[in-house]
């Protein structure tokens, strides 16, 4: 169950009143400055971007979404601040430590107690200083570092230790809950909040013993990390998992994609399918070899569930996504895949061995699209033009109809974000989403050290326990390497044999705790790695000499 809150409705200084914008001397000059981001596509822009007439030609019919105006139509009123955003796994927030996340650019601290939960913005209001560099005291107020001021978790009164009977503004806080083992934030305060729709984790999560799942931070934009995420097509390429054909969709067994609403007013898509392989062309199965179906569900701002069930609905495994727009050009990345009915699994650490690898795959190439897809973005908001997906991508197969349908979502709710376009008027806001317009190396769109590891605690402890256990270990192996030789000169025989073996065992557990550290503390997906996962491309989808789709021109 979800812990009560309470809804603050003090009064506060406003952020934009204690921050110092710097804005251009004039408004041309506002949308000159993405310019820079602009001028490296425009040779992309002619050559994607085809004629209305050219793009019929390569779209086929069942690539588009069958939404209906009538639920197409509240897109236009969505509002981003007045949604509950999962932003971390509680057991990563340490107790009693302030906490910093972030949501569409703007800095939060969370405060976890033993009994409460609560949040505000990273900015002390004396002098704006980071509140997440201060402390929590002993009675639960967070404590600023720079001169001491305090706020009340749960009325965001503060104190002033210069002036214990002064008069201060209350801080703004935030409403902020536990819910099926994360922390809920929701950015807005007053009667939108109260109208908001809750938290959503699925039925059998929400309980208060969940264990904790997988957590990175990503260089990529929410929108395309949503993108991403529902499309299964990359599955068989990217990740060389032929799995991910289940849910794509053919000519014979399309995806079936409806649009609606659910009981507390969440926009949601679903998509269902035979859980068949379709692009495969295996022989192996047959219509009626598999009674399961395959769905993927979204439900905004940021949930998505995928699992395949029997007639009777009932499946064996299920993974859920949260997906946290932290800013223009990075996310949070929140994961589980769990077997409904049984809370063990295997230890967190050792889950993240195998989805960091995984994510690794395809995080640097949706970098390499990023910088595209947010220049045609900010190039159309600059001139106060839409953005429509299907007119910079090429919708060609089955498998994207749910791909379709969420993009148009996107076209309308995306501009909405707030802060989203602040880089057309800000020179501050254009440095600070100014690497989401690049293609950094890999060593920097996929270190797991900064994305990962420093933002889970069992990793980091594991990450601790690892080191330590390799030094012992080599340590152990060197004594008892040398305590052999010692043996062997006077005894020998199989004393010194025991003192090897147990040497060689524990220059194994050297090894493989030197490993563990390696995975856990920098970078590993090389290009000898990317080049490996290409070669075993062919042996899931032999390469098909001579067979073209290209269109007619």
């Amino acid at each position: 169950m979800a812990r009560p809150i309470n809804l603050r409705t003090s009064m506060s200084i406003s952020s934009q009143a204690r921050i110092s914008i710097i804005t251009c001397a004039s408004k041309q000059r506002a949308c000159a400055l993405p310019s820079v981001f602009f001028l490296k596509h425009d040779s992309f822009r002619s050559r994607h971007i085809l004629s209305s007439a050219s793009r019929r030609s390569v779209t086929i019919k069942h690539a588009t979404s069958s939404s209906s105006s009538s639920t197409s139509q509240p897109y236009a009123s969505y509002d981003w601040t007045r949604q509950w955003y999962a932003v971390s796994w509680v057991t990563d927030i340490p107790l009693n430590t302030p906490y910093k996340t972030t949501l569409f650019d703007v800095d939060y601290v969370v405060v976890r107690t033993p009994s409460d939960v609560y949040a505000t913005r990273d900015a002390c209001p004396h002098r704006l200083a980071s509140l997440a560099e201060g402390r929590v005291t002993t009675d639960g107020r967070l404590q600023c570092a720079y001169h001491g001021w305090s706020i009340e978790g749960d009325t965001g009164d503060i104190h002033v230790p210069q002036a214990p009977r002064g008069k201060v503004p209350c801080a703004t806080m935030y409403p902020c809950m536990v819910k099926g083992g994360l922390v809920w934030l929701l950015p807005c305060e007053g009667a939108d909040a109260v109208t908001a729709p809750p938290p959503y984790v699925p039925e059998e999560l929400d309980h208060d013993d969940v264990a904790a799942g997988v957590v990175r931070d990503v260089p990529i934009d929410f929108s395309l990390l949503l993108e991403n995420v529902v499309d299964y097509d990359h599955g068989l390429f990217a990740h060389q998992v032929s799995g991910f054909d289940l849910y794509c969709g053919s000519l014979d067994h399309p995806q079936e994609v409806s649009t609606s609403y659910d009981a507390d007013g969440r926009f949601e898509v679903t998509m269902t399918t035979k859980a068949l392989p379709k692009v495969l062309e295996t022989n192996s199965l047959s219509d009626t070899a598999s009674p399961l179906t395959a769905t993927a569900i979204f439900k905004s701002p940021q949930f998505v569930s995928a699992c395949r069930f029997d007639d009777e609905g009932k499946t064996s495994f299920k993974t859920v996504f949260w997906l946290v727009p932290t800013g223009v050009g990075r996310s949070r990345f929140l994961s589980k895949g769990y077997a409904p009915g049984k809370k063990k699994g295997l230890p967190r650490w050792v889950q993240h061995l195998f989805i960091n690898r995984f994510l690794d795959q395809d995080s640097h190439l949706l970098v390499t699209e990023q910088s595209y897809v947010l220049a045609e973005e900010f190039k159309a908001a600059a001139e106060k033009k839409p953005l429509k997906r299907d007119r910079v991508y090429r919708y060609a197969s089955p498998g994207e109809k749910l791909l379709a349908a969420i993009g148009k979502w996107l076209d309308t709710t995306v501009p909405k974000q707030p802060g989203r376009y602040d880089a057309l008027k800000s020179v501050a806001a254009l440095a600070r989403i100014a690497p989401a317009f690049t293609t950094a190396p890999r060593e920097i769109t996929l270190d797991r050290w900064s994305q990962h590891t420093a933002v889970c605690a069992d990793s980091q402890a594991m990450l601790r326990n690892a080191r330590w256990l390799a030094c012992i270990a080599a340590a152990a192996a060197a004594c008892l390497a040398y305590r052999g030789v010692q043996v062997l000169a006077s005894q020998g025989g199989w004393y010194c044999v025991a003192h090897c073996a147990f040497s060689a065992v524990c220059l194994l557990v050297s090894a493989v705790s030197a490993w563990i550290v390696t995975e856990f503390s920098g970078f590993r997906k090389t290009a000898l790695s990317r080049d490996a996962d290409l070669r075993r491309i062919p042996t899931l989808f032999p390469d098909q000499p001579g067979v073209s789709h290209s269109a007619t021109p």
